[in-house]
């Protein structure tokens, strides 16, 4: 062990598979390494031993769909997205109506209408900049929209208590994905 570094192989003397030995927390033919345990890996209350996405609480905050969008018959302008509400000129609803146009669809197209790439385009955000044209003078802008889900998910975990209660109204708790993984 002093020679090899903290690891060893032995081989018997017959033959056979070798043995690999080690003090490090290695294992020899996959190369995964753990850190050496210590008491407040095992603390619920530490964060050294907690699941990174739901902090060792188990439980992790998820809009509800049915809540986001209870009829989809509405249009958006008639207020089919519940968390943005009937029309209303806003930079949102400028938002929503250049992802409907790059869809080929307008804020009176029915929800249940629409293909579901615009529906998760419009809840999740798009990855691909999104040109919003402006009415009142100003030039065209690109934007990147982050969708309405993500919207609200910081304003559940960051935004003032009047926006957490907001947000409160289409979130739900479920057991955490992360946790259920390594369980």
């Amino acid at each position: 062990m002093k020679y090899g570094k903290g690891s060893l192989m032995v081989v018997g003397v017959k033959g056979g598979d070798p043995r690999y030995l080690s003090r490090h927390l290695m294992c020899p033919t996959s190369g995964i390494a753990y850190e050496e345990p210590e008491p407040n890996l095992f603390s619920f209350n530490s964060p050294y031993g907690a699941c990174p996405k739901c902090s060792g609480l188990g439980q992790v905050t998820e809009v509800a769909f049915d809540k986001i969008v209870p009829d989809r018959k509405k249009s958006i302008r008639k207020g089919a997205i519940l968390a943005l509400g009937s029309y209303k000129s806003s930079w949102v609803f400028k938002q929503v109506e250049a992802v409907l146009e790059n869809f080929g669809y307008d804020l009176d197209t029915p929800v249940e209408e629409m293909e579901d790439a615009v529906l998760a385009s419009l809840l999740n955000g798009m990855d691909e900049p999104l040109r919003v044209s402006s009415n009142v003078g100003l030039s065209d802008r690109t934007v990147q929209f982050e969708g309405i889900i993500p919207f609200i998910l910081e304003q559940a975990e960051e935004g003032p208590k009047a926006a957490q209660k907001w947000a409160a109204g289409f979130t739900h708790m479920v057991a955490c994905p992360e946790c259920k993984a390594h369980a």
